[in-house]
């Protein structure tokens, strides 16, 4: 999946007055097509304007939620392990990626939250895990990130865990193991 250029993602959301960042709206896009939400592009409009007063006009931004979406059910789907996460590259500042990270995480559970989980079925224990490990990342401390190299390590290293993690909780889900099937942007 070719992911649109992070920059460029936070001056359409800053001009478009959307209160999220790049990363938290993809991972808020990517819980929703986990938790099989049928209409996604108004949980989408009213999660980025929680107040109500939205640019809904800006077909710019349409565009962008509708190829976030079609792209992470894309490459879920895929089963091959195509998905990426949107954040930052590696030539921002650690401090803003780790926050990043902790805001993809964040808006990914509010995402699958959305989601109509079975309420007779349990959470597997590999999907209860990491989802408590998804919450334990949006509490990540930036500032104690420590030796730059180590941290840069460390961070690629979860990045690369959320990214698996979610695939497996896309598959879980799909397999009819939480009863219930990914759903499509309308």
């Amino acid at each position: 999946m070719e992911l649109p250029d992070y920059s460029e993602i936070v001056a359409l959301l800053q001009n478009a007055g959307a209160e999220a960042s790049p990363a938290e709206l993809h991972g808020v896009v990517v819980g929703l097509v986990c938790g099989g939400v049928e209409n996604r592009f108004h949980c989408l409009l009213d999660y980025l304007y929680p107040s109500g007063e939205r640019n809904a006009g800006d077909d710019r931004l349409h565009n962008l939620l509708a190829g976030l979406d079609r792209d992470a059910g894309r490459d879920l789907e895929s089963g091959q392990l195509a998905f990426r996460l949107l954040l930052p590259d590696d030539d921002w500042d650690e401090y803003l990626r780790v926050e990043a990270l902790a805001q993809w995480c964040e808006g990914f559970l509010h995402g699958l939250g959305r989601g109509q989980l079975a309420a007779d079925k349990p959470l597997p224990d590999d999907v209860r895990e990491l989802l408590n490990d998804f919450a334990e990342i949006t509490r990540a401390d930036p500032d104690s990130a420590g030796d730059e190299d180590e941290a840069d390590a460390a961070l690629t290293e979860i990045v690369e865990y959320v990214r698996v993690g979610v695939q497996t909780i896309y598959e879980g889900m799909d397999s009819g193991r939480l009863g219930l099937s990914p759903g499509r942007l309308h």
